[in-house]
């Protein structure tokens, strides 16, 4: 998943509606919910209980919250230790 579908997919979640994470996304509503149909498509998983207001996760789609939550702490991590590398204040 690529950073765009990754803010996507927290904003989705933190937001609780596809209608609301759209505005702040600056996204139209149908697209963001194709994404999601598409995300869900590939992983072979329901992520959103769609029966619930404000929206909720599945059992995977918390676990898929939690791993993009960890992946991007990481990504942080490495892309800080790179520039201390490249500064010579490590490694």
């Amino acid at each position: 998943m690529n950073n765009i579908g990754i803010n996507y997919f927290i904003t989705i979640v933190q937001e609780g509606s596809l209608n609301k994470a759209a505005k702040k996304l600056i996204v139209s509503q149908p697209s963001l919910s194709q994404y999601v149909q598409r995300l869900e498509k590939s992983l072979g998983v329901k992520l959103f209980d769609r029966s619930t207001t404000p929206l909720s996760l599945t059992y995977a789609g918390q676990r898929y919250y939690e791993y993009i939550l960890h992946a991007r702490t990481m990504e942080d991590n490495i892309q800080k230790e790179l520039i201390d590398i490249e500064q010579n204040k490590g490694g």
